[in-house]
């Protein structure tokens, strides 16, 4: 019985970041969302739910916020994105700010001022590096977090592990002469009419408004669990644009409970894609010859990472995005493409 209640918390966790689509809607299409180009037309759904976490780390163990936890420091804030709707009308729009003019992001909750999650940051760039005077080509580093990741509360989701990846590309692209900069996404915009597919359109538009502004640059989209769906679609939205300036990492992408069917697969933009299949709710291999599969099924990571002294054990869901191997995989394949180019 106590078993099956924290499966079933578990589960309400990931639905606190999905809502379904209005009676009215096809639940493939929303206004203004990144285009599909269905690959997968059928994904197993898991037949197990992760066992939940609720990690009471000690003082300092933990960054206070996911952005605190980057190696190096980046300047930047953290903020939701509902709060951009300026005129609150239930929309973000050219008419909140003209950048936002190719949005329409429906906010169905408003953004409250005493309500401190955060689901969206952007590290401030180095702008020399950023102005394509010459040298390496500069680094966007797009890490998006799985269900209930609040980029406020580092206790809050499974993917806190994403940084382990970020952190170690950011030290391998400064050892390559690579300038990085970095940005932080849960996989839900929080109070959005469909909060995954928002968060597609938030980011595609993002990255899109950075590699215009940086003709030069490059950018990786890392995601965990939903946050992987995000980079399929993203990246298969936008590769007609930027096919050869973006790169894809996959970190045991599933789409259960993800608020509409996604099945966009990129069919160029290179992606590695990285699963484990030890239980029910994981990745998948893709077949295809812009995708590079890392079956880490035998890989190790401590059984809870966000408590210190823990004993390692083969990784699952929850934890594939911490494991040491699977972070150093990810690092040397974004950084190897980088430099080729």
């Amino acid at each position: 019985m106590i078993r099956a209640l924290a499966l079933a918390a578990f589960a309400a966790l990931l639905l606190v970041s999905c809502s379904e689509p209005s009676a009215d809607a096809d639940p493939g299409e929303s206004a203004g969302a990144p285009s599909l180009t269905p690959s997968l037309t059928s994904t197993p759904r898991p037949t197990a739910t992760p066992d939940p976490f609720q990690p009471v780390p000690p003082p300092g163990f933990l960054p206070d916020t996911w952005p605190e936890g980057l190696e190096p420091s980046a300047d930047g804030e953290a903020i939701r994105i509902a709060c951009l709707d300026s005129d609150r009308d239930g929309r973000i729009t050219g008419a909140d700010d003209a950048a936002y003019e190719e949005l329409e992001i429906v906010i169905a909750e408003p953004c409250a001022p005493d309500d401190e999650r955060r689901d969206f940051f952007a590290g401030e760039a180095d702008a020399d590096a950023f102005a394509c005077d010459g040298g390496a080509p500069p680094l966007l580093v797009v890490a998006i977090g799985g269900g209930g990741t609040d980029l406020h509360d580092p206790k809050s989701g499974v993917s806190l592990g994403l940084l382990g990846s970020v952190n170690e590309i950011a030290a391998r692209a400064e050892a390559a002469g690579i300038a990085m900069a970095p940005v932080l996404a849960s996989s839900a915009v929080f109070g959005a009419d469909l909060p995954q597919t928002r968060m597609e359109q938030w980011i595609a538009h993002h990255v899109a408004g950075r590699l215009e502004q940086a003709p030069c640059a490059r950018a990786v989209l890392i995601g965990h669990s939903h946050g992987g769906v995000i980079v399929t679609e993203v990246t298969a939205a936008l590769e007609g644009r930027f096919g050869d300036r973006i790169y894809g990492v996959l970190i045991d992408r599933t789409a259960a409970l993800y608020d509409r069917p996604a099945t966009a697969i990129p069919l160029r933009t290179p992606l590695l894609n990285v699963y484990q299949l030890r239980e029910g709710w994981h990745g998948e291999p893709i077949a295809q010859a812009n995708v590079e599969n890392a079956d880490r099924t035998s890989s190790v990571a401590p059984k809870e990472p966000r408590l210190p002294d823990q004993p390692v054990e083969p990784v699952t869901h929850v934890n594939l995005d911490d494991a040491r191997d699977v972070q150093e995989t990810i690092a040397a394949w974004v950084v190897e493409r980088v430099s080729a180019d």
